[in-house]
C-alpha cells in the first residue's frame, strides 16, 4: 500500500465514522435528559426521592448533603464504535446530570437508600417537633386598647 492509499483508507474510515454518528443522533441523545426521571414527595414524616436512571450504574451516582440541601450528580458515559470496519474507532462522551433538593427539618443520619434495576429510592426521615404542652395555660383578655 503506497502513501496515497493509506491516507485514502483512513480518510474513508473517518468519514464513515462521522456519517454513522450523524445518522445515530449520538450528540442529541447525550444532551437529552428525558430518559432520567427524578421526583420528590414531601410526606408527613419523611421525604421520598425516587429516580429512574436507565443505563446508569450505582458507581456513577454521587449523593452529597449540606445545609438542608441534597445534591445528586449522575455521571453519564456514551461510547460510539464503528465495529463494522477493520479498524475500530471509538468516541467517548461524558455528560453529568445534576439535581438539588431542599429538604428542611430532616434527619439525614437515618437516610435509607436502595438502588435496584436502575431505580433509586431515598427515604429521609423528618425531624418531628412536638410543641404540645401537657397543661396549656389559657389567658383571657378582658380589655385592650387599639393604637
Amino acid at each position: 500500500m503506497n502513501n496515497n492509499q493509506g491516507i485514502g483508507f483512513f480518510k474513508n474510515l473517518y468519514l464513515d465514522m462521522l456519517n454513522e454518528i450523524d445518522s445515530s443522533d449520538f450528540f442529541e441523545e447525550e444532551v437529552d435528559q428525558g430518559d432520567i426521571e427524578i421526583s420528590i414527595k414531601n410526606e408527613e414524616d419523611k421525604y421520598l426521592i425516587q429516580g429512574f436512571f436507565p443505563g446508569i450504574q450505582k458507581k456513577d451516582i454521587k449523593i452529597d448533603y449540606k445545609d438542608d440541601y441534597l445534591f445528586m450528580k449522575i455521571k453519564r458515559k456514551k461510547v460510539f464504535s464503528n465495529r463494522g470496519n477493520m479498524s475500530v474507532m471509538m468516541i467517548s462522551q461524558f455528560n453529568d446530570y445534576k439535581k438539588k433538593f431542599y429538604i428542611p427539618d430532616n434527619d439525614i443520619s437515618n437516610l435509607k437508600v436502595s438502588f435496584k434495576n436502575h431505580k433509586l429510592n431515598l427515604e429521609i426521615p423528618k425531624i418531628i417537633y412536638n410543641f404540645k404542652e401537657e397543661n396549656p395555660v389559657i389567658i383571657d383578655v378582658l380589655d385592650y386598647e387599639e393604637e
